[in-house]
């Protein structure tokens, strides 16, 4: 049999304070608060040799991983309502077991440790 893996994280989200001092224009901070990402994993067993009694088993699993946001930025006002930003994030968002059943095939476990590091940039407006 060859075995076939993927996964994906197919989103995730942040809830942070941000703590800053602004130096006229320019403001550097740091941001940390709580992060949850959900997942997928895929494993396809195929057998090597054809045979019609052999056929492919795949199985999926999706989880949900919590856990923490940390970063920081800066940011620059270019006027009393616009300004831009550079920011990095580090999410640290724990192990989760991911168990494969094939039925009367059997079974397989694995475990996956997630961490995302994250760097964007951005416009904010002022109302």
């Amino acid at each position: 049999m060859v075995a076939t893996t993927d996964s994906k994280v197919g989103w995730y989200s942040t809830v942070r304070a941000r703590l800053g001092y602004a130096f006229g224009q320019f403001m550097p901070y740091v941001t940390g608060g709580l992060a949850v990402a959900h997942s997928s994993a895929n494993l396809t067993l195929q057998p090597v040799a054809p045979a019609p009694v052999l056929t492919p088993f795949a199985a999926s699993v999706t989880k949900t991983h919590v856990g923490y946001a940390v970063g920081g930025g800066v940011e620059f006002a270019l006027n009393q309502n616009w300004s831009i930003k550079g920011e990095y994030l580090h999410l640290g968002l724990g192990s989760e077991s991911y168990d494969f059943d094939f039925g009367s095939a059997g079974s397989v476990h694995s475990d996956s440790k997630l961490s995302l590091d994250i760097a964007r940039v951005g416009v904010n407006y002022r109302f």
